[in-house]
């Protein structure tokens, strides 16, 4: 099975990108998804950090492209 990070990402709690998430997930039943939630992500500095994290786990799991 193919492993991939799904990323939640919100300038407030997350809960309606959570919610589409976990509805829309179930679609591909061959992946096994890493689900990462970064709530509160609301100022520049913090979506550099999102970025990071979100290339990190490109380079960790070869799917960069």
């Amino acid at each position: 099975m193919t492993v991939r990070y799904a990323f939640y990402i919100s300038d407030s709690t997350g809960i309606t990108s959570q919610t589409l998430g976990n509805a829309l997930l179930p679609m591909f039943s061959d992946t096994v998804f890493s689900k990462v939630h970064l709530p509160y992500t609301d100022s520049l500095e913090k979506a550099e950090q999102a970025i990071a994290q979100i290339n990190q786990a490109a380079a960790k799991t070869g799917l960069n492209r």
